[in-house]
């Protein structure tokens, strides 16, 4: 994980230039990740995390990335944070952490149409 002291506060985060590996499988990088996206959002009213280039998540990944912010924040945090260029199977890890923070996530409108994973 890449970063430098102060965590920039960008409104769109590339995981792969702060990820030392298109695999992303720590729930320390995801903590980090997930500071980043508590912190654009101060700023901005909406964050896109951008999953270009990225082969893999674990479900620990996205829970300490996503799964955090809904546990404390409530569902409509989702509404704020898109997802950019996720493979089905990343879109599919997203769910399954967002279904149990909250059980109502795969069949909201947060998915752009034709996006909802499909099990």
């Amino acid at each position: 994980m890449t970063h430098e002291g102060a965590i920039k506060m960008s409104n769109e985060i590339m995981l792969l230039e702060q990820c030392d590996s298109e695999d992303l499988g720590s729930r320390h990088n995801g903590k980090i990740i997930r500071q980043m996206i508590t912190g654009a959002l101060e700023e901005n009213p909406e964050v896109e995390v951008d999953f270009t280039g990225i082969n893999l998540v674990t479900q620990g990944f996205i829970d300490e990335m996503v799964g955090v912010l809904i546990r404390r924040n409530g569902l409509d945090i989702l509404q704020r944070i898109r997802f950019l260029n996720c493979s089905p199977a990343i879109k599919s890890v997203i769910c399954i952490v967002a279904g149990y923070s909250s059980d109502s996530y795969c069949n909201s409108s947060y998915w752009q149409e034709g996006e909802r994973p499909a099990f």
